[in-house]
């Protein structure tokens, strides 16, 4: 290539130097290149890292990528090394927000949690939640969470030992207050809020028909949608919204049987229909999330109540299920966290029933396929967790709370940084 220094420049080709890049400039006389022997060569810069400024924790950076890593969630500000299961957990876009649980080995309402707390991963900083006009103390059973408006994040009904609650509440971080929530409907110990954009929503587990909107006018939920409610609700299922819909699956009926059959809330339609059980497992204290166009369901127990290690897919779309890979997919387990990336399903911790886990794996829908994550080594500390609340931050995993098989659970939580 011709400069406007009269120099030719070209790549050269040096065994001798170890991967250092050259840049060679010909001296160009008369129009007329010179030879090899007069060029002048000249050492390229190295070629930055795509990720040695960006690797968060510490982690290493290694052929421009960074590498997995797991950091503990530290809580000085808790004092407290206490097991916290069945607790409320939302992201808020910057921070995680956690309420109430229980402590499984502490019996009856004297384990139950009336405090909460919020965390800034990127700040590592935990800040306890006030008590005033804060929700009971109560825990959420499989199938209930609490959700997250834009600016709120709202808990409705919920469990003590006495049975399910009729109220609620919604924590405002802007101000750091409670507003408590009015009781318009019959208890509900599993019942699944989603923010539609527009409206708050709640879906119980008493069948498609047990559909609630908050009406502001009213100051009172109203039911929306039609479909037949049993007196009994399910319990130990699954609930996932779509952007459009909230789709119910699994779980356990009155009788403790496993089920394979759900059905999916249409609030703008104000409507509800069945979801196609055909290809489907019977599961319950399985673990769904939703990725872009499809429902992955992995784990839980079966109809016999044993673990399962089996993935599988629900499209609304067409309403159909499909079998994924089982081939290095993570170990039987229920009780388990699972995320959506953006890009891969991820599923740590959980229990076969006999031990706790600290083990999980990513799946790739693009290529139907599991790779397993690196392991959680730590000395002294519990690395293994079930019943945890987990979100994923659009960066990293945060696995906070849980129980493992000993009285003391810490650190508070785990990071994942894929």
């Amino acid at each position: 290539m011709r400069t406007p220094h009269g120099l030719l420049t070209i790549v050269a080709a040096c065994v001798a130097c170890e991967g250092v890049h050259l840049r060679a400039e010909l001296p160009v006389v008369d129009d007329v290149p010179r030879t090899v022997d007069e060029a002048v060569l000249i050492p390229s810069p190295e070629p930055a890292s795509a990720c040695a400024t960006e690797c968060m924790g510490g982690r290493t950076c290694r052929e421009g990528a960074c590498l997995p890593h797991w950091l503990p969630v530290t809580a000085p500000e808790l004092a407290t090394g206490d097991a916290r299961v069945g607790h409320f957990a939302v992201w808020t876009g910057t921070e995680v927000i956690v309420w109430g649980g229980y402590n499984p080995r502490v019996a009856g309402d004297a384990g139950l949690y009336g405090d909460g707390y919020r965390f800034d991963p990127a700040r590592n900083e935990l800040r306890r939640l006030p008590s005033v006009a804060a929700p009971t103390p109560r825990y959420a059973a499989d199938g209930q969470t609490a959700v997250w408006t834009g600016h709120e994040m709202i808990i409705w009904g919920g469990s003590t030992s006495d049975g399910a609650l009729a109220d609620g509440a919604a924590y405002v971080p802007s101000t750091d207050r409670w507003v408590p929530i009015a009781s318009a409907m019959a208890p509900r110990a599993q019942v699944t809020p989603v923010f539609t954009g527009g409206a708050v929503v709640l879906a119980g587990a008493r069948g498609p028909g047990d559909a609630w909107r908050w009406d502001t006018s009213l100051g009172s939920w109203v039911q929306f949608a039609r479909g037949a409610s049993s007196d009994v609700p399910r319990r130990d299922h699954s609930a996932v919204w779509t952007g459009e819909e909230l789709l119910v699956w699994g779980g356990l009926d009155g009788a403790g049987r496993a089920l394979s059959d759900g059905w999916r809330v249409s609030p703008t339609r104000r409507k509800s229909r069945a979801i196609a059980s055909v290809g489907a497992d019977a599961r319950s204290e399985h673990r769904a999330v939703w990725a872009n166009s499809e429902m992955f369901v992995f784990g839980g127990r079966d109809a016999q109540g044993r673990a399962m290690a089996s993935l599988a897919s629900y499209v609304p779309a067409t309403d159909t299920w499909r079998a994924r890979t089982a081939a290095h997919a993570p170990s039987a387990r229920y009780e388990h966290v699972a995320v959506w990336t953006g890009r891969s399903v991820l599923v740590w911790g959980g229990t076969d029933g006999t031990r706790t886990l600290s083990d999980g794996g990513e799946y790739d829908p693009w290529d139907d396929s599991w790779t397993q994550l690196p392991p959680l080594d730590a000395r002294g500390v519990s690395v293994a967790r079930e019943a945890a609340a987990a979100v994923w931050t659009g960066r990293e995993l945060l696995v906070l709370g849980g129980a493992d098989r000993t009285d003391a659970v810490t650190p508070l939580g785990w990071r994942y940084q894929p």
